[in-house]
């Protein structure tokens, strides 16, 4: 799609999103000027989506990175607490499973098992 389609596009959709949001969101949403502030509205954030908002994303990008990468952290530690506490039923003469080294410990094993797991899945494709 060319780049004057997808741009029309965008401002025809930003403009009916706003006109949406003022009618069903007007405890949120205030705006005057009838269906110019509309448009105007719309234009506004069309022109700022093709010209600042890649900026921004670029400059968001390391806190998106660690954010992932926490979010990402944290669900293979519940993961493995799950793990852990599935083990721990069973009898200790047939399984011991447990993360030593405190936090370090739980964080290196998640970051472990998380980059095999990726690999894995990657490989398996």
């Amino acid at each position: 799609m060319n780049f004057p389609l997808k741009f029309l596009i965008t401002f025809i959709a930003n403009s009916a999103l706003v006109l949406v949001m003022t009618i069903f969101l007007s405890d949120y949403v205030f705006l005057t000027g009838g269906l110019e502030g509309v448009l105007m509205v719309g234009a506004v954030l069309t022109i700022l989506n093709a010209t600042l908002r890649p900026i921004l994303n670029l400059l968001t990008l390391p806190i998106k990175f660690i954010m992932y990468f926490a979010a990402v952290l944290i669900s293979n530690a519940v993961f493995l607490w799950i793990t852990r506490e599935i083990l721990l039923q069973v009898d200790p003469n047939i399984v011991v499973f447990e993360i030593l080294g405190g936090m370090w410990g739980w964080i290196v094993v998640s970051l472990l098992l998380g980059a095999g797991n990726w690999i894995l899945k990657h490989v398996m494709k």
